[in-house]
């Protein structure tokens, strides 16, 4: 029984140093893989960083050119101005609804007066 014991702990010893040298392969082979990617991101990082730059340049050479074309008016003046002109169509869906509600209840209550007011308020 003595002659088999050994030969177990040898066996079970192959199996082991056969799994560590597939984990240790394993291992290695991930860290070569992570080294590839790392070194693949910081070009796409470098890449990135150059087409921003560029691309921040021609948004200023553009900001630049209509500030130059624009006379009197400024870049800041027409920014204000869409703003405004997006208030004023909130400001006209509020008021239809409005007026449509209105227009339904007056509608219900047979009021044609206010009716008609209500309706060419609406156009």
């Amino acid at each position: 029984m003595n002659d088999i014991e050994p030969n177990t702990v040898a066996i079970g010893d192959l199996k082991v140093a056969e799994r560590r040298k597939k984990i240790a392969a394993a291992s290695r082979l991930s860290r070569a893989r992570k080294k590839e990617e790392l070194q693949h991101l910081k070009i796409e990082n470098k890449r990135l960083k150059t087409e921003q730059t560029e691309l921040q340049t021609k948004v200023e050479v553009l900001e630049k050119t209509i500030q130059e074309n624009l006379g009197k008016a400024t870049y800041e003046d027409l920014q204000e101005n869409e703003k405004l002109r997006r208030e004023i169509e909130a400001q006209k869906k509020m008021m239809n609804f409005f007026l449509k509600v209105v227009f339904a209840q007056h509608q219900y209550v047979g009021d044609l007066y206010v009716h008609s007011l209500a309706k060419s308020a609406l156009l």
